[in-house]
């Protein structure tokens, strides 16, 4: 039988490319504003970018409630009338709402830009949030909660995040009770003060020249007048901490479960760049791609899970390290031992040249990836000012993974990598 993997082609060596500055630009008049230009591809896509989010709310949910519903009512038009307009002109609008930082989204033709640009911002300035269309969105929020606990993977991360942050704001999430009791009083009150008031930025890519970007940007600032404040709201935030003890594992039965939800969870503070490219490719080989040594040795060679890996997500000006995994419940507790076993040999062991030559590789390529396509440029210098970075943070990223040896790999293992810094939770049947 042919063995395919053996015979996979060479991964393409990208040890580098032209690189650009990601930075915001300003007008004549101190207007913030971002802009990337691809001609021909017939596509724009708008966002703007509020200086707001879940941190501002007072109780949980109703950023989220604020931003979803926004649309729902306006100028005496029902939502079904509001958006039958941007759907006639071939247009899509999706939210996404963070602690700071929350974007709406539009995407539609160059041709029709202007139009719903303009529709969207006028009917996103005089919202009502009609108390019936709050009405149907908590019950529907709440069964969707419902539905989410019903599953081990939600207890297994939420309890993991609320140990390792504690009492702190992303130690925090709310619940069933919080949906249900918004009112359209206190989305409203959210919605004057965070949304209405504020100076979302104007965030534009794809086919869009100087003159259209020029047009636009003047009808946005017709309708929001208010700078976008460029101080990054996290630098002055409080740090979270955390430590555990190496037999301490927290478990959360849930019933009617077959499986079992494997979370490990850590933070790691603010890093100067060489570390923070070198942390991704340490990742890279621990669980963050299919060749990784927690996808080869448990789901491949001893099939203990369905899959498991290894990510981080922003957490501040810090991330969350997180290793998580499914399994059969007969298979947990090796399944845990087995990732400790590994992580602690990353610890005392150098790493393989070939195997650190082919996750070099793999970052190379999705490094390169990360920088394709038209509207990659925007949440590039997103990521930068939220992480407070530099412009040209990027710009060394392929030269440090490449100069990157085994040793210095192990030395950052030996401290990121300690049992002692992960919180363990293993939710399901247990």
């Amino acid at each position: 039988m042919t063995n395919f993997r053996e015979k996979a082609p060479q991964t393409k060596i990208i040890s580098s490319f032209e690189v650009p500055e990601f930075h915001f630009s300003k007008d004549k008049n101190g207007f913030t504003y971002f802009h990337n230009y691809t001609e021909n591809l017939g596509i724009v896509v708008m966002s703007l970018w509020f200086p707001t989010g879940r941190l501002a709310q007072k109780d949980a949910f109703i950023a989220q409630a604020a931003f979803d519903l926004i649309l729902s009512g306006a100028k005496g038009k029902s939502e079904k009338e509001i958006m039958k307009y941007i759907d006639h002109l071939g247009g899509a609008i999706t939210n996404d709402v963070n602690d700071w930082g929350s974007k709406i989204t539009i995407r539609c033709s160059v041709e029709h830009s202007k139009n719903i640009l303009e529709w969207v911002e006028d009917h996103i300035l005089n919202a009502e949030y009609p108390e019936q269309e709050v009405l149907h969105y908590i019950p529907v929020q709440s069964a969707g909660i419902d539905r989410k606990k019903q599953t081990p993977n939600y207890w297994s991360h939420l309890l993991a995040r609320q140990a390792l942050y504690q009492n702190h704001f992303l130690g925090k999430s709310g619940d069933i009770e919080d949906v249900q009791a918004l009112t359209r009083d206190n989305i409203f009150d959210f919605y004057q003060s965070e949304i209405k008031s504020s100076g979302p930025m104007l965030i534009v890519s794809g086919d869009c020249s100087d003159s259209l970007f020029s047009e636009l940007l003047s009808i946005h600032k017709s309708f929001f007048s208010n700078p976008f404040p460029l101080s990054n709201p996290f630098v002055k935030m409080e740090k979270p901490t955390g430590s555990f003890s190496n037999g301490y594992i927290i478990k959360h039965a849930l019933p009617n479960s077959s499986q079992v939800s494997m979370v490990l969870q850590s933070h790691i503070d603010k890093k100067e760049p060489k570390l923070n490219f070198q942390l991704s490719l340490l990742n890279i080989i621990l669980g963050g791609y299919f060749g990784s040594r927690l996808m080869q040795e448990l789901r491949e060679k001893q099939g203990l899970t369905y899959g498991i890996s290894s990510y981080f997500k922003q957490a501040f000006l810090g991330k969350t390290w997180t290793i998580a995994g499914e399994m059969n419940s007969e298979n947990a507790e090796i399944a845990l031992q087995k990732t400790i076993e590994i992580t602690e040999q990353l610890r005392v062991e150098l790493i393989p040249i070939d195997e650190l030559e082919r996750a070099k590789r793999y970052y190379g390529g999705m490094f390169r990836q990360g920088f394709d396509g038209p509207f990659s440029a925007a949440s590039k210098a997103q990521s930068i000012f939220l992480q407070d970075l530099k412009p040209d943070y990027y710009q060394s990223a392929l030269k440090t993974i490449w100069e990157t040896t085994s040793e210095d790999l192990l030395q950052i293992a030996q401290t990121h990598l300690n049992e002692e810094k992960f919180v363990k939770v293993l939710a399901g049947k247990v």
